[in-house]
């Protein structure tokens, strides 16, 4: 029996650490398991909720007693023989992921900045708002940049965000992560014990919390306020929520996923430029250090935001358009597409071509849609075998076949035609084909050219992220094509 690919998540958790590197780690598994792969975890150092979520995921947890970053933790970590490492985390230096290498996997980095350490790997993962392409030594298909890849657990996605907006936030939610050392929490309770008017709040003290008898205390002297100390479905409590006051961590995507209006708070220095860059889109309202340190200003924040439906409304309004929650299976689709190679057709795969090109998925596209005849497909196999001018690639990732490249080269020009199998179509594969497919093409050829039907958009978008673009339309046996052009060898493409 074939094994499932295995996802290899390196990452810690501590009270000082905090638990967001572990809980994204979580939303990158789950989509990793639901793509037919399986998921481990490798921490040095942790908490016992961290843990129990992670078996309770029925994710495999392992754990090292090497010093995080060192050379026998990697050793570790790479002995688990993965088709992926993911490495998260600030204290993993440039040799660390050098010393995963020998193993033999592809290397996952997951940035909040750019790192010197993340240039050794294989793909770079860093959903800030600010990041680009030119913060990185690496080619733009290695990275996976921006908020369409943010990483959120499954109870998020598939939790409803369309929600009203009373008059009034009379609900309010505080979240300020799972550790809070530095014990914001009551801080925003001091704040709320300053509102008038009717609300309740809720307030979430995180399993590795360890000021929960003083939050006791406080929530107690506010009749308002009460702790929840065991979540069980954050969701749900998000969704009940007309507001929350939130650290700008990894729960500020999940409120702006769910619809809910928030006010941040920086709780770590790492938060800074997520709070800023959230506000600055209009998702969010940030806390400024002077009002975070009052619990007067930060009394009357709280209060504007409770009686200003328009700009709660305007909030959750930004905070959808921003996180739409499928960029854990994005980020999916690009690892697995990340493992493509490309192969020279052999008299052998006659009859795979004949199955993923006379597919009524690969034929609807088309400019020749009808069915193919089986001795004509054999006819033109082996003469397209045979043919100077003409390279027919099969693409293949670690596990199967998953799709059909052509190029026909004539004056300087290589014409491309592409079959993605219809199993692996809408899962990123396309995109990495024609990448790869330049590399065939180098020396040959100065220009790569596509020819598409206009209404086929999926297929633009596609070939758009693979670096070409529109130039003319044309037209084939009666009917319209656009004309899609990139050069080669010196390709120009955009990060996934």
């Amino acid at each position: 029996m074939k094994r499932r690919p295995r996802l290899v998540y390196r990452a810690d958790a501590s009270e000082r650490i905090g638990t967001g590197h572990v809980m994204r780690g979580i939303a990158l598994a789950q989509a990793w398991q639901e793509a037919g792969g399986e998921a481990l975890f490798v921490l040095a150092a942790s908490t016992p909720a961290v843990e129990a979520r992670i078996r309770r995921e029925g994710f495999r947890l392992e754990r090292t007693a090497a010093p995080p970053g060192s050379a026998e933790d990697a050793a570790r970590t790479a002995s688990w023989e993965a088709q992926w490492i993911a490495v998260d985390g600030y204290h993993f230096p440039p040799a660390y992921l050098a010393a995963l290498r020998p193993a033999g996997a592809r290397i996952l980095a997951v940035d909040d900045w750019p790192r010197p350490a993340s240039a050794a790997a294989d793909l770079v993962l860093n959903s800030s708002l600010t990041v680009s392409c030119h913060d990185y030594p690496l080619p733009p298909e290695q990275l996976l940049l921006g908020p369409r890849y943010l990483l959120l657990r499954r109870e998020f996605t598939t939790q409803p965000s369309a929600r009203a907006v009373p008059p009034r936030a009379e609900r309010l939610l505080v979240t300020l992560g799972g550790a809070d050392p530095q014990n914001w929490t009551s801080r925003v309770i001091a704040a709320l014990a300053l509102l008038e008017g009717p609300f309740v709040a809720r307030v979430v003290v995180g399993g590795s919390n360890p000021h929960r008898e003083a939050l006791r205390q406080a929530a107690a002297a506010c009749p308002a306020v009460t702790l929840v100390e065991q979540v069980d479905d954050m969701p749900a409590l998000m969704a009940w929520a007309d507001l929350a006051i939130a650290s700008a961590s990894t729960t500020t995507w999940e409120l702006c996923h769910l619809g809910v209006p928030a006010l941040l708070l920086v709780t770590a220095d790492n938060q800074q430029t997520v709070a800023e860059a959230v506000a600055a889109r209009g998702a969010a309202v940030a806390l400024g250090p002077r009002e975070a340190g009052s619990p007067e200003l930060m009394a009357r924040k709280i209060d504007l935001l409770r009686h200003s439906p328009e700009l709660r409304f305007a909030l959750a309004e930004q905070g959808r358009a921003l996180v739409d929650g499928q960029g854990a299976r994005r980020v999916v689709q690009a690892l697995r597409a990340a493992e493509i190679r490309l192969r020279p057709a052999t008299p052998a795969d006659c009859a795979l071509v004949y199955q993923i090109n006379n597919h009524p998925a690969v034929r609807r596209w088309s400019f020749s849609a009808a069915p193919i005849a089986w001795e004509a497909h054999q006819r033109w196999f082996a003469a397209t075998l045979s043919h100077p001018d003409r390279l027919l690639l099969i693409a293949e990732d670690s596990e199967d076949v998953v799709g059909v490249l052509r190029f026909d080269l004539a004056e300087g020009v290589a014409t491309v035609s592409i079959s993605v199998a219809p199993p692996h179509q809408g899962q990123g594969y396309g995109v990495a084909m024609l990448r790869r497919g330049r590399e065939a093409v180098a020396g040959r050829a100065q220009v790569l050219r596509a020819l598409i039907k206009p209404e086929n958009l999926a297929s633009i978008r596609a070939f758009q992220r693979a670096g070409y673009l529109p130039r003319r339309e044309t037209e084939i046996r009666g009917q319209r094509a656009l004309v899609m052009e990139a050069p080669v060898p010196a390709f120009q493409g955009e990060s996934r």
